[in-house]
């Protein structure tokens, strides 16, 4: 069970009071506060592709295939991204030209089939023994991963694009040994410490236990891994709910799609139960199929004694976990009208004062093994779901003895002709694979 809230020692000298959610050890998890990544040396603006934008407008000549889908209208468009999170890293597309979808429940099972075996096709390309040599891929650490975030107002994991689209990452053995930790106590600014460790994520995690232990053992995935810190510390995994995978090769089975697309269900009505039983939020978003808020608004906390007797009906959720849920919410403050308009009008204060707007997550394939020529049929592979209540940043992957780190896509060194070359050919690479993949 997640400790009580209360149990939290030593707060930062910087402390929020959201800083009490942490349990007991979770100041102490080591975190890396900026990892560079390399840079193009003519990079685009950044905006927001909120509106039905085409895709190929947003996306432009970084587009380098579409992948047809047998019997679809959608298509998987490979990216290569402007902003890059690594050297090697490559971004699928869900691309439609009739409309935008936006997680894996929302988009037809050959195309989540067709996104899991282009995913196989780069962990695959990870360990070939003759590709891992040419580009210099052995001792990196390989991430697949998406955003669902609804929220349209305040900094969130899915800001620049709503449309579904996973970042296929593998971040050079280079990179892993130039990551700094620190504790995550020593962090002042207390954004960044919320967005490095989400204060919710491990009573969120414990939520989520309870809402999906019973659906797993169906799925060949599972047992969850227990939420706790000095567990993460110790083994330097994500922070996150994790679930260990067979392997690599679980990504091509029907079960691995069934696992993601009850995982986003899950999630979604958890959710949205916690959040009616906490505010005056709707239980079903039926009035909202995406069960977002307006922009620039809230829902009002209730009562805690009304919270409470809304929790005690939740049938799966423990009172152990239902009290900590009221104490969390004895910690939240309702946004005045007054209040709002500030935030407003200052994007840092909305990223620390603001919720997300609905439900909001990370999913991520990742191993702690390094790649290397066994990599695809023997490394360790664990599904991390990060879920978000405050944190702006999408993926806080564990990188060299870190559990969290945030990428600065605008430190890191610009890409002369070689990183440039080698960038080139390694897509090149991976479009070959998958253009030979159904």
């Amino acid at each position: 069970m997640v400790p009580a809230v209360h149990e939290v020692a030593d707060l930062p000298k910087s402390h929020d009071r959201l800083d009490q959610l942490y349990p007991a050890g979770a100041l102490d998890l080591p975190v890396a506060l900026s990892v560079s990544a390399p840079r193009n040396l003519h990079t685009p603006r950044e905006y927001a592709n909120l509106d039905p934008l085409l895709y190929r407008d947003y996306y432009g000549t970084n587009i380098l295939a579409e992948l047809s889908v047998t019997g679809e209208e959608e298509r998987v468009a490979v990216i290569d991204k402007a902003w890059p999170h690594s050297l090697n890293d490559i971004m699928l597309l869900v691309a439609s030209d009739s409309h935008r979808r936006t997680h894996v429940e929302h988009i037809p099972d050959p195309v989540l089939a067709r996104l899991l075996n282009a995913a196989l096709a780069y962990t695959a390309m990870a360990s070939d023994e003759q590709t891992v040599r040419r580009f210099d891929l052995d001792g990196g650490r390989l991430t697949i991963g998406w955003n669902c975030d609804p929220t349209r107002d305040r900094d969130g994991g899915q800001w620049w694009d709503k449309t579904l689209h996973w970042h296929l990452n593998l971040y050079p053995r280079q990179t892993q040994a130039a990551v700094t930790t620190t504790p995550l106590r020593d962090i002042t600014d207390v954004s960044v410490r919320h967005a490095l460790v989400d204060p919710f994520s491990y009573l969120a995690q414990q939520v989520l236990r309870e809402a999906l232990e019973h659906q797993l053992p169906a799925l060949k995935a599972g047992p969850i891994l227990p939420g706790d810190p000095l567990l993460d510390i110790e083994n330097r995994y994500p922070v996150g709910l994790k679930i260990p995978l067979p392997g690599w090769d679980y990504l091509g089975t029907p079960q691995c799609r069934d696992l993601l697309r009850m995982l986003h269900t899950t999630t979604l009505h958890a959710y949205h139960q916690i959040s009616s039983a906490l505010t005056d939020h709707p239980a079903v978003p039926g009035t909202n199929a995406r069960g977002t808020y307006g922009i620039w608004e809230r829902p009002r906390l209730r009562l805690p004694a009304d919270a409470e007797q809304r929790l005690d009906r939740i049938e799966w959720l423990s009172p152990e976990t239902g009290s900590s849920l009221l104490r969390a919410h004895a910690l939240l403050r309702d946004v005045s009208p007054r209040q709002m308009q500030t935030l407003r009008s200052n994007r840092h204060l909305a990223a620390r004062f603001l919720t997300l707007a609905g439900p909001s997550y990370n999913i991520t394939f990742m191993s702690p093994d390094p790649t290397g020529l066994e990599f695809h049929d023997q490394a360790r592979v664990l599904l991390v779901l990060q879920p978000k209540v405050f944190s702006y940043i999408g993926h806080t992957p564990a990188l060299g003895t870190s559990v969290a780190s945030i990428i600065n896509r605008r430190i890191g060194p610009i890409m002369g002709s070689d990183l440039l070359e080698h960038r080139k050919s390694l897509q090149h690479e991976f479009l070959h694979r998958v253009s030979t993949t159904p």
